[in-house]
This record gives structure tokens, C-alpha cells and sequence, in this order.
């Protein structure tokens, strides 16, 4: 497997964070509460869908003491948002040395069945969800640069 390279992207305007992301993977900026996109090259013409990572960001009146009331709150909207909703894992962790949470499940949107992994933080009344997207049997191809994404993410 070859070696893949990274680029920096930088929020230094409003949220105060950077992360790196695949040079191969395009990077789309700014829809709605959505920060930052970063979408899988295509490897096939008729594929239907992309993997991608988004940083999203919205006001909270939590305290980030308060992220086990988050999660529920997020696990809820979640049932709600995909049909076949399968909660895999919930469990704290941390994320730019800040307590989060980290969020597996499999639902379906549409006709697309996915599985989704999604990191949750609170800092300064935002909360910061990093959220890996894939069909469920492609979820793996690509779970070791997200991983490493997601490890690179820090405040500045």
C-alpha cells in the first residue's frame, strides 16, 4: 500500500481549527452548519455514492459537562433521521485532548444503506461533530486515513 499524502486545512476565522485531509480527496467549504467537506475521489463512473468526512459546527447552551445529555439528545434525532437505525458503539474518548464521543451505527437513507462514525465535542458553547461517512461494505476501505483525520484535528 502506497504511503498517502496529507494537506492542512485551517478554520482560523470563526471555529479556530485545523485538520488534515487525503491531497487526493477534494475539499468542499461552507453549506449550512457544515464547515468543511472532504469527499473521496471517484473510483468508479457509475458509483452512487462517495465517502466523505464533515466538520460541522453549531451553537449550545450545554456546558460541555453536559455531553452525555448531547449524545442522548443526538442518538434520538439519529432514530429518527435514518430507517433501520442500529446503534454499533457509543463510547467517551477524547478528541484534541478535549472529552468527546465517538458514535458508530448502521441506517438507511434513501436507498443506501451506510455506516456512519461520528465524533461529538464541546468547546466554548459549539459543538464540533466530525462525521465519516461510507456505504456499509466500504467502510473499511478508508477507516485508517480517517482515523488518522481525526487524530490531526486540533483547536488553535
Amino acid at each position: 500500500m502506497t504511503r498517502q499524502n496529507f494537506l492542512e486545512f485551517k478554520d482560523n476565522l470563526e471555529y479556530n481549527f485545523k485538520i488534515k485531509y487525503p491531497v487526493n480527496w477534494e475539499k468542499r467549504v461552507a453549506k449550512m452548519n457544515t464547515i468543511v467537506a472532504f469527499v473521496a475521489k471517484l473510483e468508479n463512473p457509475l458509483e452512487k455514492f462517495r465517502e466523505n468526512f464533515t466538520i460541522m459546527v453549531r451553537e449550545t447552551d450545554l456546558e460541555p459537562s453536559s455531553i452525555d445529555q448531547l449524545i442522548d439528545i443526538e442518538i434520538t434525532q439519529l432514530k429518527e433521521a435514518f430507517l433501520d437505525f442500529h446503534l454499533i458503539k457509543k463510547k467517551k474518548t477524547t478528541m484534541a485532548q478535549i472529552l468527546a464521543y465517538q458514535l458508530i451505527f448502521i441506517g438507511k437513507k434513501k436507498d443506501l444503506e451506510v455506516k456512519i462514525m461520528q465524533y461529538y465535542t464541546l468547546k466554548d458553547n459549539l459543538i464540533y461533530l466530525l462525521t465519516y461517512t461510507a456505504e456499509v461494505e466500504k467502510h473499511d476501505k478508508f477507516l485508517k486515513i480517517v482515523k488518522k483525520m481525526i487524530k490531526s484535528f486540533e483547536f488553535i
